[in-house]
């Protein structure tokens, strides 16, 4: 089966979105626990004053 709009082997699309939709999923994670930190840490800094 090939994709009519790119021509390539829609498996290979289909791997790709994969990829994709992990990375991001990935991306997203890693902000929301980086976010996460920070918030704890401005916490933590604020009641030891």
């Amino acid at each position: 089966m090939y994709d009519r709009l790119s021509g390539l082997p829609l498996d290979k699309v289909f791997n790709l979105f994969l990829v994709l939709e992990m990375s991001v999923v990935l991306i997203g994670m890693t902000l929301m626990g980086l976010t996460a930190l920070a918030q704890h840490v401005l916490v933590c800094d604020l009641r030891a004053r």
